[in-house]
């Protein structure tokens, strides 16, 4: 198995062949190929039960499951959350129908060794999402190996967890730092482009519609893009105007020499949340070493830079 630095195989894509026979099982095997399959039980020794198809099961015991740096097993409460879930495995051994040995840690070891080993920081890679807390994202960059994404590495712009897991699925990331024990950290604004990269799209007279961020000596920051924030004037009552809500704002004023966008706020939005789509300006596979993003409104440079 040969794992691509810009295509790799993520077990939240992964799907269950359910008309896979044991002949075909003892192929994969003679070919060292990988499988997917269902966790649908787990044992009084923490061994997981794996659904390979229709007819065939598998067992992966505990110290298997999930490789580790640091050589300790998964805990309980990190094994019952792949109950349920469709992940790959390697196949050890086939002893009959009933014994199908799987290892989903070998398999991630190959990976690791291959693929997470050789990330540099600095590195543009594909990942996908896969749940959140208040403070980060979590997500896959491949054969269940996990990389986290604070909350304000995603964009300049505020959003909020849930609202990324539930509208990205597919994210490039940036490699941010990685660290002794596996553990890798993750940030993402860095590819939606500088100041001056996102102000060529916005043209004086337009209209957009943002989501209100913040207020700043009465007037207001709203964010019309995924990684742009304008200093708004209110031209309507600001009885209606409070953080989170949607507005429809018109550029009145453009100069990317001092890198400054003003705009009006015209009216609001009830029950609508502009969805942002992201605009990758550096591409999988590629190391970027820094990266200058600046705010006319705030007076300050905002640089992220990439040790090498």
């Amino acid at each position: 198995m040969v794992f691509s630095l810009c295509s790799p195989v993520f077990e939240v894509d992964s799907s269950l062949n359910n008309s896979i026979s044991l002949n075909e099982l003892i192929d994969i095997k003679n070919k060292n190929e990988y499988i997917s399959g269902k966790v649908v039980d787990i044992n009084s020794n923490e061994d997981i039960i794996v659904e390979i198809s229709d007819n065939l099961r598998g067992i992966v015991f505990k110290e298997d499951i999930a490789y580790r740096l640091d050589e300790n097993y998964l805990g309980d409460k990190d094994i019952k959350f792949l109950m349920g879930k469709i992940l790959l495995f390697k196949i050890l051994a086939i002893n009959s129908i009933d014994s199908i040995i799987l290892s989903r840690g070998i398999l991630q070891k190959k990976f690791f060794d291959d693929y997470i080993s050789k990330l540099k920081i600095g590195q543009v890679i594909p990942c996908r999402v896969i749940s959140s807390s208040s403070t980060a994202i979590y997500l896959e960059l491949g054969f269940g190996i996990m990389g986290r994404l604070r909350v304000q590495n995603f964009s300049i712009s505020r959003i909020h967890t849930g609202d990324i897991v539930k509208n990205y699925h597919e994210l490039n990331c940036v490699v941010k730092e990685l660290f002794s024990n596996g553990n890798i950290e993750l940030t993402h604004k860095e590819l939606l482009g500088t100041w001056l990269e996102n102000a060529e799209d916005i043209e004086i007279g337009e209209m957009y519609v943002g989501v209100v961020e913040n207020f700043v000596g009465g007037q207001v920051l709203v964010k019309i893009a995924s990684n742009l924030v304008l200093l708004c004037r209110l031209t309507i009552s600001s009885n209606d105007i409070k953080e989170g809500v949607s507005v429809v704002v018109k550029i009145t004023h453009k100069n990317t020499d001092n890198a400054s966008i003003y705009a009006n706020i015209i009216s609001y939005v009830c029950d609508y949340r502009p969805y942002f789509k992201l605009k990758y300006r550096i591409k999988a596979g590629q190391i970027i070493k820094y990266w200058d993003y600046y705010e006319g409104i705030i007076g300050r440079n905002k640089v992220s830079v990439f040790k090498q």
